[in-house]
């Protein structure tokens, strides 16, 4: 049984790998430790929630996107609130920043990171402290909107302070959110694999869209600088376990079904 949460927690963790090293290995080079990095968060999660018991008899497509969205959150923390970084070449610093000024003060850091875990948190608690009589469809789209809404006027500081304001940007997130709330509450009636859940549902289809765009490039990097060529042309292999890793998604959700 423990396999087969090592075995969710891998795809959920590379999933995101594959992701993060496709999109930045043409413009920071690839480095193994960090694509092993949301492996190896995705793995552990996996056995926490086993040892723990967590998870039992819930759908293995649940528990999947659960141990993506435990390697988000904690990348994300790690990157913007505690590592230190030469951010220099950079047109939209990932750390925390004013105005495109990283915060260098390590107790502020760590003070937002703390607000961070725990307005998740707290969203967490609104949802198990709705009344009973809303049904838990409805809870989930609640807490949808407002971890993505949240999750939205992050990113919407970040990088619009540098690039602009989008509306339709920074509606996509939450519109995405009330879907993900939704389906997952179909899924679970556990609240908090129901956040966790969307969010990486969210994640997941913002992502896989940005596939789609011809001649994308992440925007904290500056336009048009591609540093490493080689991995330009070779960064085609990464798409190999990302869809593999859709495939794997697609597969549990019809396991679920019979």
């Amino acid at each position: 049984m423990i396999l087969i949460y090592i075995l969710l927690g891998l795809i959920g963790g590379l999933h995101r790998a594959s992701y993060g090293a496709y999109k930045d290995s043409p413009y920071e080079n690839f480095y193994i430790g960090r694509f092993l990095r949301d492996l190896i968060i995705g793995v552990l999660a996996a056995i926490i929630f086993f040892n723990f018991g967590w998870g039992k008899n819930e759908p293995l497509l649940i528990l999947a996107l659960t141990f993506f969205s435990i390697s988000y959150i904690i990348v994300e923390v790690w990157k913007v609130f505690i590592r230190y970084k030469d951010e220099s070449d950079y047109r939209i610093p990932v750390r925390m920043h004013i105005g495109g000024k990283a915060v260098e003060s390590h107790l502020i850091r760590a003070l937002f990171a703390l607000i961070f875990i725990g307005v998740i948190y707290g969203i967490y608690k609104i949802g198990i402290l709705l009344p009973e009589s809303i049904d838990i469809i409805y809870k989930g789209m609640i807490m949808g909107f407002l971890i993505t809404l949240f999750e939205a006027i992050g990113g919407g500081y970040k990088d619009g302070t540098i690039e602009g304001f989008k509306l339709i940007t920074f509606l996509r997130s939450p519109m995405l959110g009330i879907i993900g709330g939704f389906l997952m509450a179909l899924l679970t009636k556990n609240l908090a694999l129901i956040l966790l859940g969307l969010l990486a549902f969210e994640r997941i289809i913002i992502e896989t869209r940005k596939f789609f765009k011809g001649g994308y490039m992440p925007g904290k990097f500056i336009q048009g600088k591609v540093v490493y060529q080689e991995w330009m042309k070779k960064r085609w292999i990464f798409l190999i376990p990302y869809t593999s890793t859709w495939i794997g998604f697609i597969v549990l959700l019809i396991l679920y079904f019979y």
